[in-house]
């Protein structure tokens, strides 16, 4: 899925007319089962990679779990271009105190050097 993502997107970008491709993102999509250290080793470091919270975990699990996998998610995208998102949406039925801790999270680690 991660490869067919960046592929879609080098045939969208050869697809657009010139005055359209500055307006189109650089940007592949994880859904939550990527090794995102291991892929960035295979993308440009002028690509910019989104996501890959697991969104069952974001749903079911504790704050002390987000806050876990988010610390993991960080820390292999450190010195990479990287969005830091759920893999895509957000489940209903997540607890909002999960998503708080989630964004809480996420701040908290993307700034410790």
């Amino acid at each position: 899925m991660f490869l067919l993502c960046i592929w879609k997107l080098y045939w969208s970008s050869l697809l657009l007319p010139p005055k359209l491709s500055r307006f189109t993102a650089n940007c592949t999509l994880p859904e939550g089962d990527n090794d995102l250290a291991e892929s960035r080793k295979y993308l440009d470091p002028q690509i910019c990679t989104k996501g890959n919270f697991k969104l069952n975990l974001l749903r079911e699990g504790t704050p002390a779990q987000i806050a876990e996998l988010t610390h993991q998610m960080v820390e292999s995208v450190r010195g990479w271009k990287h969005i830091i998102s759920t893999a895509d949406a957000v489940l209903p039925g997540t607890p909002p105190e999960n998503f708080v801790a989630f964004i809480e999270a996420a701040h908290e680690f993307s700034y410790r050097s």
